[in-house]
Formats: structure tokens, C-alpha cells, sequence
């Protein structure tokens, strides 16, 4: 029996609406920089934050209860979505304004197929939610010229600000988005590309903004690691032995990522920053073995591991060649070993999956290569931004 109390519903009613409003206050923030000022709230800059917080925690929220009636209907017991509010603003610190959410089961899954139609079921609905809010992002964006009541500055520029960057100060900062192939796709397809936004602008534009943040998430949820959406897929298709083997090896692979451009090159016959760097680096070795304290057997297989590591990216810094990790999943793969674990639960009846079961976990698989992206947000210089050449004659990118 999966009966909800009133306390349940005020609890996680609750998180929802804390987690409403600082998605709202975040979104605001990341499209005019500001929510309130000397005068008190900008309601105006308010309205553009609902503009992010509504696709952005609608899909999250799509997304859980997908879990939620999938549990449901093999009568699992199941938690309503439990919100996690994370604002920072006060601060100065950039947020999305959640942590995401999650459900809890209260009764265990007896089977690899209820495993796997339990965890695929979330992000195949926020995935399809998250199409749609793009798609529409991309087929009313404004003209260009409204990022001129963002960035006036603008307006003193000859030609496509969008192939300006590279001459603009070098004090002006960005944050330029990643890379992602369905992204890209979507834009490529339903927007007319005299109004899309270059990726250096994309959070004044909230709607699309909240999509590619939902494509984010998913990917992280659908990563094939312990207990994540992508591990219950992985556990569903290949059972408990090939999930240990192969969580553990993508595992290692999105650390290795996360710090490959961590470890600082120690130049001992000269080098001022000597103490900080040395300093620095025994940090790094530190984080790196209370990681993998969770995933080895023992503390001298921790170690054994920890030193590899910082050796190998170690000495892929000494190559001199232009390296770029993404030190933002540092913290996410911490919070994996240490907390998540990266290995999966028995269940009781490993029967294999059906072919259509088969199909949809493939289709699980692909949905994370089109939706993941390596470097989600960097802070960059703005002359630091490469961009397309253009032809003098067509005026059209190359």
C-alpha cells in the first residue's frame, strides 16, 4: 500500500515551492545578472526567471514522476519527488537553483525488469518534455537586438555582435555553453539562424536556457554508475556482474575527465608559484583517494589507485598539449563514490529483459550520447571565444 499522509504531501509541497522560488530567483539572475537592487525586487527581471523555472522544474518534475507511476505500477512503495533548493546568489555565486530532485523507494524491486522500467522510465518522459520545451524555444526566439537591453554595449558594435567576440576587451567576461549534439540539432532545424543566440549568450534566454540544463541533467541521470538512472539500465541489461566491471570502468573514466587539467606542473629550477602548486596538488591526491577509499577493497588498493591517477594526468600536463577536462564533475563523481556508490543491489529474479525491453534500453543509451555534454558552462574572456570565419562575399559562416 502506497498511502500518502498529509505531512508527506506538506513536506515535499513544500521543497517544491521553496525550489519554485529559487529557480525563479536563479534564472532571473542568469539572464538580467540581478532579481533586486537599491529599489527593491525588479519584478520585471522576475518575470523572465519564471520564464526559466517553469520549463526547467517542469521537466525535472516530469522526469520524477515518471519514476513515480512507473514504481506504482509494479505497486512498489514510493516517496512523492523530495526538491532540493540550492540558491547561492546572496553570495555571488552562480546556481541553477536546484540540486534536482529524487524519489525513494520503500520497498525493494524483485526483478531486473522492474529495475529497468523503474529507471528508464524518468528520463525517457523528461527527455520528451525537454524536445518540446526546445523545440519551442527555438521557434519563437526574440530579435537580436533584444540583448541589447542586457548588454547596451552591443550596440556600439559593427556587424553580427556574434562574431565580435575575439575583438572585444579583454576584462569582459562570458559564460559560454557547451557542446551538445541535440542541442545543436534542434537549433539547426527549428530556429532561423539569423536570431539564434551564440552560445556565450545563451542564459539571456531562458526558455532555452531551461532545455539544455534539462538535456544536462538527464545525461547525468542516464550516466551507467551505481544506482543513477543509467546504472538501473545498465543493471536491467547486462545483471550484477557486468554492472560491477563496467560502473566501475565509466566511472573511471568520467573522474579521469573530470581532473585531467587539475594537477599544476612543477618547474623546481624556477617557478614563484612553487608553494601553491605543490599545496595544490597534495589537495588533489587527498580528494582523489577518499574517492577511491569507497571503490577499492582496501586503503592500499585506494592508494595504489590515487597514484596512478595524479601520475597519468600528471605527466598528460608535462605533454604540453592544449588539455581540457571539466573540474565540475570532480564534485559530482565525489558525491558518487562517497555517497551513491557506484556498485547496484541484487535483486532477486535476474531473468533476462525481453527484445523490447532490449530496444528501449539502446534507445536509453543513445538518448545520453545526444544529451551529454562534456563542458556544460565555462567562464571564459570574451577574445578568448574562437569564431566561425565568414565570407566577405556571402556574408554567411563557413
Amino acid at each position: 500500500m502506497n498511502k500518502i499522509t498529509g505531512k508527506e504531501i506538506a513536506i515535499h509541497g513544500a521543497l517544491f515551492l521553496v525550489t519554485f522560488i529559487t529557480t525563479t530567483f536563479a534564472g532571473a539572475e542568469w539572464v538580467h545578472g540581478y532579481f533586486y537592487n537599491e529599489s527593491g525586487i525588479v519584478w520585471e527581471n522576475l518575470q523572465s526567471g519564471l520564464q526559466f523555472s517553469i520549463p526547467f522544474l517542469g521537466i525535472l518534475t516530469i522526469h520524477e514522476f515518471g519514476h513515480y507511476f512507473a514504481a506504482r505500477i509494479y505497486k512498489i512503495g514510493v516517496t512523492l519527488p523530495y526538491y532540493i533548493p540550492l540558491w547561492l546568489g546572496f553570495i555571488g555565486f552562480p546556481t541553477l537553483g536546484t540540486g534536482g530532485a529524487f524519489i525513494k523507494l520503500k520497498t525493494p524491486q524483485s526483478s531486473k525488469v522492474q529495475v529497468f522500467d523503474v529507471g528508464i522510465a524518468g528520463p525517457i518522459a523528461g527527455f520528451i518534455a525537454a524536445i518540446v520545451v526546445l523545440i519551442y524555444g527555438f521557434t519563437n526566439l526574440p530579435p537580436l537586438d533584444y540583448l541589447y537591453q542586457i548588454h547596451p554595449e552591443y550596440q556600439q558594435i559593427t556587424g553580427d555582435y556574434r562574431l565580435s567576440y575575439p575583438q572585444m576587451p579583454d576584462q569582459v567576461q562570458v559564460f559560454l555553453a557547451g557542446d551538445n549534439l541535440l542541442f545543436n540539432f534542434l537549433g539547426s532545424v527549428f530556429a532561423d539562424p539569423n536570431l539564434l543566440p551564440h552560445p556565450a549568450e545563451l542564459q539571456h534566454y531562458p526558455i532555452l536556457f531551461a532545455g539544455f540544463w534539462a538535456l544536462v541533467f538527464t545525461a547525468m541521470n542516464l550516466l551507467p554508475i551505481g544506482q543513477l538512472d543509467g546504472g538501473h539500465v545498465l543493471y536491467g541489461l547486462f545483471g550484477a556482474k557486468l554492472h560491477y566491471y563496467i560502473s566501475r570502468f565509466i566511472f573511471m573514466v568520467f573522474l579521469f575527465f573530470g581532473g585531467m587539467s587539475v594537477p599544476s606542473v612543477i618547474d623546481l629550477n624556477y617557478d614563484s608559484l612553487l608553494t601553491d602548486k605543490l599545496f595544490g596538488n597534495l589537495v588533489y591526491i587527498g580528494f582523489l583517494f577518499l574517492i577511491f577509499q569507497k571503490v577499492a577493497v582496501t586503503n592500499m588498493a585506494a592508494l595504489s589507485l590515487t597514484m596512478a591517477f595524479f601520475t597519468a594526468q600528471y605527466a598528460l600536463q608535462l605533454t604540453g598539449l592544449p588539455i581540457q577536462g571539466y573540474d565540475a564533475w570532480l564534485m559530482f563523481a565525489f558525491i558518487l563514490a562517497r555517497f551513491l556508490g557506484i556498485d547496484h543491489p541484487p535483486v532477486y529474479f535476474e531473468a533476462p529483459l525481453d527484445p523490447v525491453r532490449k530496444i528501449i534500453g539502446v534507445i536509453g543509451i543513445i538518448i545520453f550520447i545526444i544529451s551529454f555534454t562534456p563542458r556544460p558552462l565555462q567562464i571564459m574572456k570574451a577574445n578568448e571565444i574562437v569564431v566561425p570565419k565568414v565570407s566577405t562575399q556571402t556574408n554567411t559562416v563557413i
